[in-house]
């Protein structure tokens, strides 16, 4: 009599569309904005997860060869190197210029915001603040090959809400990372 109830152990659930039909349209709207939003969410997480991982290899590559990395500090609310930090980028530009023998140097440049202020402006200072780091880098590593993998803000994704100011003043910087092209290295060893 309904031949879809035969064997409904086996079936899988019913398709989508004829589910669609027995909700109706007020409750398909909802559901199809939380399935996106959903979706959404899944995909940026698994992005996320990609760029940590990503990110943490980079960083034990920089670690074994010893090349290294500098985290730079900007005033509130600016994307300005000031002089110390200058000094500091520039210090750690030429050491990476002697050590590098001819390799090509991979940079990550990361900028961070406190979370003090608008969301989507801070992620835009955050970019502004990794891009910050650019003409100085390519003016000091003019003979050096080198590439930058990524340059990205993050915006105030790690930094603590309602923190004192002290707290707040180490998530207004720019990280750069670096390592050596491993072109010219011994293959690295299977862990």
């Amino acid at each position: 009599m309904f031949p879809e109830c035969e064997g409904a152990a086996e079936r899988p659930p019913l398709p989508t569309a004829r589910l669609r039909w027995l909700r109706g349209p007020a409750e398909n709207g909802r559901l199809d904005k939380i399935q996106t939003a959903e979706n959404k969410v899944y995909q940026t997480a698994q992005l996320t997860q990609t760029a940590q991982q990503t990110l943490a290899k980079l960083e034990q590559l920089s670690n074994e060869q010893d090349s290294g990395q500098i985290t730079l500090f900007f005033k509130s609310g600016s994307t300005e190197i000031d002089s110390f930090q200058t000094q500091r980028l520039v210090n750690f530009l030429d050491y990476l210029a002697r050590e590098s023998h001819g390799r090509t140097v991979i940079l990550v440049a990361i900028g961070s915001a406190s979370a003090v202020g608008n969301a989507g402006l801070n992620k835009k200072l955050s970019t502004k603040r990794s891009e910050a780091t650019l003409p100085m880098t390519n003016q000091y590593l003019v003979n050096v090959p080198h590439k930058f993998y990524r340059v990205t803000g993050v915006g105030d994704m790690y930094a603590p809400k309602n923190a004192s100011l002290q707290v707040e003043d180490r998530y207004q910087s720019a990280r750069v990372i670096a390592a050596y092209s491993t072109s010219n290295l011994a293959a690295m060893p299977a862990r």
